[in-house]
């Protein structure tokens, strides 16, 4: 129905928008403050906790997305990636964030641009195109879809630290 398509349609171009939103806010700060991919970050385990919760949460967000391609269900793929997109990195990690990318926080920006290349590796198959502007600006590489898949081992786990930050957010989405 045309209601259906529209709402789809919609949803498609909010979480379009915000994930280049997120990497123009990348962008934009790297280059005021001479960031670059490979300048010293603190190692992951030795971040904070906004950083290692933002990792943890991309490496369930891409098994999610990787199990429901493998079943087909390419709504549910398409779900849990705008979920992550919109609320999670956008709407907490980046607003919370901002005065660390003004400072010129290191961990910060490389968090930022890992979780960015790995949600266009995992995205590309339902976004191609937006993914491939994204991806290549992030990081000058020829195409998103001749990347790896992105796998578990790429990205710490932390199951408690994921777990005390989804309540925080609940709390704070309360007040």
């Amino acid at each position: 129905s045309e209601r259906r398509e529209s709402a789809v349609s919609d949803g498609a171009r909010r979480t379009f928008g915000t994930l280049r939103n997120c990497y123009a806010f990348l962008a934009l700060y790297a280059n005021l403050d001479g960031w670059e991919v490979g300048d010293e970050a603190p190692p992951k385990k030795d971040r904070p906790s906004i950083d290692r919760w933002l990792l943890s949460r991309i490496q369930t967000v891409a098994q999610g997305v990787d199990d429901a391609l493998e079943a087909l269900q390419l709504t549910e793929a398409s779900r849990v990636l705008e979920n992550f997109i919109d609320r999670e990195l956008s709407n907490w990690y980046v607003r919370r964030s901002r005065d660390r990318f003004w400072g010129e926080d290191q961990a910060a920006f490389d968090t930022l641009r890992t979780v960015l290349d790995v949600v266009c590796r995992v995205a590309s198959p339902l976004m191609p195109l937006v993914t491939e502007e994204v991806w290549r600006g992030l990081t000058g590489g020829r195409s998103v879809h001749l990347a790896d898949w992105p796998t578990a081992d790429e990205l710490p786990a932390d199951p408690a630290l994921v777990a005390a930050m989804d309540t925080v957010r609940s709390v704070c989405s309360t007040t």
